[in-house]
């Protein structure tokens, strides 16, 4: 690819407004490549939201299923769809939460 005109004007233009770097003896190449990676932090806002829904999902159907529950008689139904319930509502919440934790974004 040739050189322009425009491309070298472009260049030292470059040359003369960008700062040069300081010279630190305590931070080399080697250590900027051992540093983390910069984290992204709306990956990480767009989970959160999500877990809220997944939360105020549960707690509606929590409600609903609680609204509806006739106490004067208790069956076997009740009982299993109410274990059900809580069995699915702590595996989906601690799924969710133990997901945030897990993925690097």
């Amino acid at each position: 690819m040739k050189r322009t005109d425009e491309d070298i004007r472009f260049s030292q233009m470059l040359k003369q407004h960008t700062p040069e770097q300081h010279e630190n003896p305590w931070l080399s190449r080697k250590v900027l490549n051992r540093l983390p990676q910069k984290s992204n932090s709306i990956p990480v806002a767009v989970y959160a939201i999500f877990i809220c829904i997944i939360a105020a999902t549960i707690i509606f159907g929590w409600i609903y299923y609680l609204k509806g529950l006739n106490l004067n008689v208790v069956t076997v139904r009740d009982v299993f769809s109410l274990a059900l319930m809580l069995a699915t509502s702590i595996i989906i919440l601690a799924s969710s939460i133990f997901g945030l934790f897990k993925n690097e974004f």
